[in-house]
């Protein structure tokens, strides 16, 4: 976004598919606001943003700056993304992190979270204390999803972008699990027995 537009600019805006509030949101960033007096308010990217283009800046207060927790960036993350372009708008943008990102084993992990952005009019996240299954994962994110949280523009019906948010983030879940390599292929691990005893 060099020489078009700016990290502050890109969240202020509240379009659903601004890639800095996925990356902002997913990993807890925190957004200092200043009012015309100089008086100063904390919220998380996740609160600022609460609709399509809307965003809970007061009357005067601009954002002044965006800071990521440490721990945050040294989470395992994976992003799954959708779009009608390749490099076009995106439809759905599912981004998974998670605790404990030095320990390869999925059993180490200790939080698990998946936010939800392009389909829906605002950020949405569900958190897990430990890696979720495919149906717990599911069944939360079916609870986050309402219909009336989907967008509906012309990138697609929100039915469509519902399934894609729900078919995005069971691949970032088996990944985050070892359960499939980078380009979503089966890991060998994950592959049954070629013998067929497993």
């Amino acid at each position: 976004m060099w020489n078009t537009a700016t990290v502050g600019g890109n969240i202020c805006l509240a379009l659903p598919a601004g890639p800095m509030i996925a990356m902002a949101v997913a990993l807890d960033g925190r957004c200092r606001l200043v009012t015309p007096d100089g008086a100063e308010r904390t919220v998380s990217a996740e609160e600022l943003v609460c609709g399509n283009g809307r965003t809970r800046l007061a009357a005067g207060e601009l954002l002044r700056d965006v800071t990521l927790p440490a721990a945050a960036l040294e989470r395992r993350t994976v992003l799954r993304r959708v779009g009608l372009q390749p490099r076009g708008r995106s439809a759905a943008l599912v981004t998974a992190t998670a605790e404990g990102a030095a320990v390869r084993a999925v059993t180490a992990f200790t939080v698990t979270a998946f936010t939800v952005t392009a389909a829906t009019v605002r950020p949405v996240t569900v958190r897990f204390p430990a890696p979720p299954t495919a149906a717990v994962l599911r069944r939360a994110l079916e609870e986050a999803l309402p219909p009336g949280l989907m967008l509906d523009d012309v990138h697609g019906h929100p039915v469509w972008r519902r399934h894609l948010s729900l078919h995005l983030a069971e691949e970032a879940r088996r990944r985050l699990a070892g359960e499939t390599g980078p380009d979503g292929g089966r890991t060998r691990a994950a592959d049954p027995d070629p013998a067929g005893e497993g």
